[in-house]
């Protein structure tokens, strides 16, 4: 199920041509109709499984053929105090997400869409993957989780340049920095395999 991915030509459809916080029907729809990644009249179930304060996070699966897709939608307001927040962050989120998946490939949900004017991504459901804070917190062992993590920290974190160094001899530095998007992901897959 991989879409092109596409960042501003929006797909005015159905009344999704303005911002509206959506809800569970809506996100179902929305799959549907403007991602088109299911067929007319296929059964559909959603529902919210977010648990956060900021974002809605929806899973749509298709009864008929098992496919699924994550919809995340960014809110304008904060849940629990009401403050304001910045939607634009769901594309600052998308275009980190595409550039550690292109840095450590199959390490990251690939996303299949941005949204601008809904404040939407729609990326790979990875839900049969473990939430590695709830796993640690269970007290679960996970014997190569350091390679794996420094694994992805290598791929996706590091940039290298060259530089000279006190002697003239080349070498390379790494710039290390971590996304917004990254400090704020909550489920690092923990039993993927490197």
């Amino acid at each position: 199920m991989r879409l092109p991915y596409q960042m501003g030509g929006e797909v005015l459809l159905s009344g999704f041509d303005r911002f509206f916080l959506m809800n569970a029907d809506d996100a179902a729809r929305y799959a549907a109709e403007v991602l088109h990644l299911f067929e007319p009249g296929e059964d559909l179930r959603c529902r919210e499984i977010g648990d956060g304060n900021i974002n809605y996070v929806f899973r749509i699966t298709s009864e008929t053929s098992g496919r699924s897709v994550i919809i995340k939608q960014a809110d304008k307001l904060l849940r629990s105090s009401g403050r304001p927040l910045d939607v634009r962050r769901s594309k600052i989120e998308a275009r980190a997400l595409q550039l550690e998946g292109a840095l450590a490939p199959g390490l990251v949900p690939e996303i299949y869409h941005c949204d601008e004017t809904m404040a939407v991504i729609s990326m790979e459901d990875i839900s049969d993957y473990r939430n590695l804070r709830s796993e640690l917190a269970e007290n679960r062992i996970y014997p190569h989780l350091a390679e794996q993590i420094s694994f992805f920290c290598k791929h996706a974190f590091a940039l290298h340049r060259p530089r000279a160094g006190p002697t003239g001899e080349k070498r390379t530095d790494l710039l290390f920095y971590q996304s917004r998007a990254v400090r704020n992901h909550r489920g690092f897959g923990a039993d993927r395999t490197v």
